[in-house]
């Protein structure tokens, strides 16, 4: 599975997609990519609400899908 996410806001289509998504995933232990890691799009260095890390790309934000991807790589999905 490659480049899959929902907003940093998601709305209850979007919980919906990505709770049942990670939970699949977990299940039937797919290989998978996340898109996006970076902080900042490539274009005019805009704000990137897709990104896992801060604008240092050491500091892994805050947010509902770091923690289900690191308990989804730790086979607790």
């Amino acid at each position: 599975m490659g480049e899959f996410d929902v907003g940093g806001e998601p709305g209850k289509g979007d919980w919906n997609y990505w709770s049942n998504l990670i939970r699949f995933l977990g299940e039937v232990e797919a290989s998978w990519g996340y898109w996006a890691l970076n902080p900042l799009k490539p274009a005019n260095n805009e704000f990137e609400s897709y990104g896992l890390v801060m604008a240092d790309w050491e500091t892994v934000k805050e947010d509902f899908r770091v923690a289900h991807l690191q308990r989804f790589s730790l086979g607790q999905a």
